[in-house]
């Protein structure tokens, strides 16, 4: 399947990853005129790719014989660098404003050969190319350079999942909450949660949790929040050709049609450009999808590709409005 793909702090460009080539690359479309670049040719599976805040480098994720890395490239994809060693990557969750520090998902096989099991997560300086030694719980997001919003590792007996401040140089922690962190704010002022230990693809309750003023708003029940900006929550439910909106300024749920199933959780929103979305249409047998975006109410196709494998040059790109 193909990943959700990362926008260019600057909004021009579009990195995402794709199986239509015969295995797993990343692509970059230039939006204006959708000229496409292949950014990765190699024989593992690249995928998640995030732009550094900067836009001057890329983070990514290559996978080889069940084994995942996060890897660094240039923003042109021509100098290529592995950053972690040993331990098998669940996901990138974040990067730090400075592109210094990454909080990485941690995983490990399962004894017998039973697959792979989700760990902890860690964060992961760039420069001295090492783990922080102590985990920060399940879940993080940076509030700035040194200090993160995490959630709580599950303690012995403990069933209730909670939140709070950690501050990396002081290694002080504040609980603030209950719930489980899904997406931060641009202003990262707001955090959604969500409540209850189920965190199956199931509908599951979504709060809203000023970190100013600590009090919560209710959503409603839903998955796959994300913040369209601000004042807009993204999400969805059930039904797999829908998608609403919640308004923080005047707590009104809006209902949006999506061209396609939507199978994947979306890209975090940037400022105001919107949320990125992979959708896998009934039709799509390969189950890669196209890569669309949401903004001002509209769905707009970006890899307009079809079935055909992706090559170099031009792809139209086209509004579904």
């Amino acid at each position: 399947m193909s990943n959700s793909g990362t926008m260019s702090p600057d909004g021009e460009y579009l990195v995402f990853g794709s199986p239509k080539s015969g295995r797993g690359d990343l692509w970059r479309i230039r939006l204006k005129d959708s000229t496409l670049h292949q950014m990765t040719n190699s024989e593992d599976f690249e995928t998640d790719p995030r732009y550094s805040p900067d836009g001057k480098s890329i983070f990514y994720v290559r996978e080889r014989g069940g084994h995942r890395h996060i890897w660094k490239t240039d923003k042109e994809g021509q100098f290529h660098e592995q950053l972690t060693l040993g331990w098998v990557i669940d996901d990138l969750v974040d990067i730090s404003p400075d592109g210094d520090s990454l909080i990485l998902g941690r995983a490990y096989p399962q004894t017998g050969g039973l697959g792979i099991a989700v760990g902890s997560t860690m964060i992961y300086s760039v420069s001295n190319k090492k783990f922080m030694e102590e985990d920060i719980g399940s879940r993080g997001y940076f509030l700035d350079d040194r200090t993160l919003l995490y959630n709580t590792r599950y303690g012995a007996g403990e069933k209730i999942i909670r939140f709070g401040k950690y501050d990396l140089v002081s290694r002080q922690k504040k609980i603030l909450g209950t719930g489980f962190i899904e997406c931060l704010a641009p202003n990262k002022k707001i955090v959604c949660i969500s409540k209850g230990q189920d965190r199956s693809f199931l509908n599951r309750e979504l709060v809203l949790f000023d970190l100013d003023q600590q009090v919560e708003y209710r959503i409603g029940m839903g998955r796959y929040p994300c913040f369209v900006d601000d004042s807009q929550v993204f999400f969805v439910r059930s039904s797999p050709n829908k998608a609403y909106t919640y308004s923080l300024e005047n707590g009104t749920i809006e209902e949006i049609d999506l061209p396609g199933a939507i199978l994947t959780t979306p890209a975090a929103a940037t400022n105001e450009r919107g949320v990125l979305l992979r959708l896998v249409s009934k039709n799509d047998r390969d189950r890669s999808g196209n890569i669309y975006l949401f903004h001002d109410n509209g769905i707009i196709c970006l890899t307009n590709y079809g079935k055909k494998p992706v090559e170099e040059g031009k792809i139209e790109a086209r509004s579904d409005r």
